[in-house]
């Protein structure tokens, strides 16, 4: 699939003190949009601003989003292996054991965002379990 249709970047390395000349703009490809439409999964602003007013920092964020989007084509219990997950949002611990810390930190304020959500930790990684989505599932007519 091709990304984009178009690109056009003024970019600098060097600190300027004006902006550019011209905007920078990406064009993306019909089939990119219509596959991120396709897949999109809708969070719960509320929920978002929770975490946020939580000051629980990005990985509380990132787990949410993570969570709506695995669960919206979750159909059978499944246990996500730490070093999975410490591989996609946590790289910056070092050690798995501090990334799995520090989600078991954060998945109780998650939890007050998605009550929803059936996830707990577990000595080998996080066990989802199918759960409703943060924001209910609509059913569109193209007229």
């Amino acid at each position: 699939m091709v990304l984009g249709s178009e690109v056009d970047l003024w970019w600098s390395d060097k600190p300027t003190q004006s902006d550019t000349l011209w905007p920078n703009t990406i064009t993306i490809s019909p089939a990119f949009r219509d596959s991120i439409k396709a897949s999109s999964v809708p969070l719960d602003t509320r929920g978002l601003a929770l975490i946020q007013q939580a000051k629980a920092g990005p990985l509380a964020l990132d787990l949410y989003t993570w969570l709506a989007h695995r669960f919206y084509s979750l159909r059978r219990t499944t246990t996500v292996p730490w070093i999975l997950l410490s591989e996609q949002f946590g790289s910056q611990y070092g050690r798995v054991r501090n990334f799995k810390a520090n989600v078991i930190k954060a998945l109780p304020v998650v939890h007050l965002a998605y009550p929803e959500a059936n996830v707990s930790p577990s000595a080998g990684g996080l066990v989802l379990k199918p759960s409703p989505l943060p924001v209910a599932r609509k059913i569109v007519l193209d007229a």
